[in-house]
């Protein structure tokens, strides 16, 4: 097989993990928290090449991520200090819920501004969302309960693709969700 033919698979089931990153694989420092991830969520998918082996591959790098809408849409309000704190606040709250992370475990890996569309309702032009990374894709869900209840920053916000679950996420920029999974 050429090392750099992408690699196919036929798709029979997806799960995933929680691992610590290996080196020369993952990208496990935050520029935003400023630190390490301890653990990543590790996608394993098993199924069969065309010729019919069976694989097993540990997909690594993809991690789970919503959408934040923000009213405010002027520029300048996105700063790194706004995303800081935007982190931190969902983080406190986090730990508040959900039992079982040592202090120093970081939960939200990164955020970043990205502009689009809603598809809720009519927009005549693109909105500015903050994307949020996270380190466990089962918190998604409390994440969302959490920023619409105003937990963070004393705001009200609503997150976006909350209900889309995090496997179905990983097929769909790489793949025809029915047939295979195309890896480069």
């Amino acid at each position: 097989m050429d090392a750099d033919a992408p690699l196919c698979i036929k798709i029979f089931q997806l799960d995933y993990y929680l691992g610590l990153p290996i080196n020369d694989i993952d990208s496990c420092y935050s520029e935003l928290r400023g630190s390490y991830a301890g653990k990543l969520p590790i996608v394993r998918v098993y199924g069969t090449s065309p010729s019919g082996q069976k694989i097993c591959a540990h997909i690594h790098g993809y991690l789970p991520y919503f959408f934040v809408a923000v009213t405010e849409q002027n520029p300048a309000f996105f700063s790194t200090e706004f995303l800081r704190s935007f982190c931190s606040g969902l983080e406190k709250h986090l730990r508040s819920k959900c039992k079982g992370f040592a202090a120093d475990d970081p939960i939200v890996f990164h955020a970043d501004v990205v502009r689009g569309r809603s598809i809720y309702g009519y927009r005549e032009h693109e909105d500015m969302f903050v994307k949020v990374y996270l380190l466990d894709p089962s918190l998604i869900g409390t994440c969302a309960d959490v920023l619409l209840n105003g937990g963070v920053m004393n705001r009200h916000f609503q997150a976006l693709e909350t209900h889309i679950p995090y496997l179905l996420k990983v097929r769909s920029p790489v793949s025809n969700p029915f047939t295979s999974l195309v890896l480069h």
